[in-house]
């Protein structure tokens, strides 16, 4: 089941965010294929997100969870994120801030627990699927998303989104020598 995250979800995607965490400092992060790279987010950060679009996918489809919680869709209608975080000196924020002229939906996070997993795709299909319903209802015109590709290339994020349709629309290089890759739905 897919629903709003409330206040009682902070901690629990804040535990999925960190077990996604991939870093440079960890064994073999060369070799992942997935996960946050370098983008943990704390308590206080989840909790000022909390809007009608960053939702949470709650059951028990096999793969396990944390306190119920599979995954999370971490998304922020363009208002929301003009008016909360259009302050913020972050890059790739501000590419997307000063960018687009239409009303859009961004999805900051996507998170699943056992990436690897039958039951983790077919959850952030939910998720991902959720969010296109839902930017539609609300009038939205497009969903833009980055995905790491350098030093990590997440290749798993990179096919999914692509596989969802959306297109590739550039790239841009943050801090600490990391690359983003943007893309978009068109609505």
């Amino acid at each position: 089941m897919i629903r709003t995250a409330t206040p009682d979800d902070v901690e629990k995607v804040g535990r999925i965010i960190n077990i996604l965490q991939v870093n440079r400092n960890d064994p073999g992060w060369k070799s992942s294929k997935d996960g946050l790279f370098e983008y943990p987010k704390s308590d206080e950060d989840i909790r000022s997100a909390i809007n009608p679009f960053f939702t949470v996918a709650e059951g028990d489809d096999g793969i396990g969870g944390i306190d119920g919680i599979l995954g999370y869709c971490l998304a922020y209608d363009s208002n929301f994120f003009r008016t909360n975080f259009g302050n913020i000196e972050n890059l790739e924020w501000k590419s997307i801030l000063d960018g687009p002229d239409k009303n859009y939906l961004y999805i900051d996070q996507l998170g699943v627990l056992k990436s690897w997993s039958l039951g983790a795709g077919r959850t952030a299909n939910l998720l991902t699927d959720h969010a296109i319903i839902s930017a539609r209802e609300a009038g939205l015109q497009k969903i833009l998303t980055y995905v790491c590709v350098e030093p990590l290339l997440n290749l798993k994020s990179v096919n999914f989104v692509e596989k969802k349709g959306f297109q590739r629309r550039g790239e841009i290089s943050i801090e600490n020598d990391v690359v983003l890759r943007s893309y978009e739905l068109e609505l």
